[in-house]
């Protein structure tokens, strides 16, 4: 039987990939298992994703399993371990006889790379970020480590041999001759065969170049995103709950991100940062809702209803949906102000036709974030605002966006 798997970093990567699925196999989908894999996460929070995961996913019957693996077990699982002994690892964890690998992007601290070491005959699929959004590693991590990723753009394709020594091998026999090592996996790039994208985002303008695209019809994406919507029936409950008791008021989102557990930005310096963003676009009477980062862990929402008591009526949404993208919220985001720095102005303008509050520019980032970081922030402002500036007079069949690395390390439109 064809078997794919499928790597699932974010909840909203679900979407992603079986809108990915489906336009490459239609309605005849093999079997799929989904690997659940948050690099840094620890195994509460992995399980409560894994958990959101196999919710949204229940009503797609080629789903076969669901899977979760923790930074912890992670990390036992190459520890100490040579190549060999990891790859049979990760085939007794997950299976084997995967035709394709689905992923987002290779940022994400050498899963991917490892996935295609132990299953180095499966076709790699790309599904991006977000919606669509690809990345070159040397490109992305450049705007933040310039100096560490100056010359890796000299250096990408060096491997080239040693992938296709992991595409030919047939059996754990070639680990042998030639040795090989994690270090030697980790290191190398495993470009994709087929890159699907909702919203096709491509960050330094290369990394489309010469491969194959396909882009999925609208309308199967909000297929897919209602299906999976349907199956969340507390979050349902939830929000036809807020909307019954503030029916008669105006209603803002405020889609907070986990900056300071990235060490960013100061924690003080971003709740302040949010209630500025708040005084600046709410009115008093109004009622303000913090929708969390699946990933923060610091009392953000504690701080902001702190420094805001008095001045708004702000409340937490229940902190058992916190993992929820907000893209599946669209009951309360229709009738809701939406305020959010980052991805969701591009999503939810595409799904809903949602005009989001989106209050950064250079200015605010130089404003509010440390002078190293500005390079990339400017940089994310770009990901987001230049595709949504074409994102009406898009054709749906061409790629949204793409830039150009140029010499200050900024992406510019191609």
């Amino acid at each position: 039987m064809n078997r794919v798997l499928v790597y699932i970093i974010s909840p909203l990567h679900v979407v992603s990939a079986i809108t990915a699925l489906r336009s490459l196999h239609g309605k005849e989908s093999p079997l799929v298992t989904l690997f659940v894999h948050w690099p840094g996460q620890s195994r509460q929070i992995i399980g409560e994703l894994g958990e959101l995961v196999a919710e949204i996913s229940r009503p797609f019957s080629f789903i076969d399993s669901v899977i979760t693996m923790s930074t912890d077990e992670r990390n036992g699982l190459t520890d100490g371990k040579d190549l060999r002994e990891i790859v049979l690892a990760l085939r007794r964890r997950l299976g084997h006889g995967y035709r394709e690998i689905y992923y987002a992007h290779d940022i994400e601290g050498g899963m991917f790379n490892l996935l295609c070491a132990a299953f180095p005959k499966a076709k790699r699929i790309c599904f991006g970020d977000g919606l669509g959004n690809v990345y070159e590693k040397h490109v992305h991590l450049g705007f933040l480590y310039p100096d560490a990723y100056a010359s890796a753009a000299t250096r990408k394709g060096k491997n080239g041999s040693l992938r296709k020594i992991l595409q030919r091998f047939r059996s754990m026999k070639l680990f042998k001759k030639p040795t090989l090592t994690l270090h030697d996996i980790e290191t190398s790039h495993f470009p994709p065969d087929i890159v699907t994208l909702i919203l096709p985002v491509d960050q330094s303008g290369d990394f489309l170049r010469g491969v194959d695209l396909v882009i999925p019809e609208k309308d199967l994406v909000l297929d897919i995103l209602e299906t999976c919507g349907s199956s969340a029936v507390e979050l349902r409950r939830y929000v036809d709950d807020l909307l019954q008791r503030h029916h008669n008021r105006q209603k803002y989102i405020l889609l907070t991100d986990n900056i300071a557990e990235g060490n960013f930005i100061e924690f003080g310096t971003e709740v302040e940062m949010y209630c500025t963003i708040l005084k600046e676009h709410c009115t008093p009477e109004s009622i303000i809702f913090l929708k969390s980062h699946p990933g923060e862990n610091l009392p953000r929402n504690e701080a902001i209803k702190d420094r805001l008591s008095g001045v708004f009526h702000v409340e937490e949404l229940d902190r058992r949906f916190k993992r929820y993208p907000i893209e599946l919220w669209n009951p309360l985001v229709a009738q809701s102000k939406v305020i959010c720095l980052s991805y969701p102005v591009l999503s939810l303008k595409y799904l809903y036709g949602v005009n989001v509050i989106q209050p950064m520019d250079d200015a605010f980032v130089e404003k509010w974030f440390p002078e190293w970081t500005w390079a990339s922030y400017k940089n994310a402002i770009t990901l987001y605002m230049e595709p949504l500036k074409r994102l009406n007079n898009w054709d749906g069949k061409s790629v949204l966006w793409a830039g150009s690395v140029v010499s200050d390390n900024r992406a510019g439109t191609a």
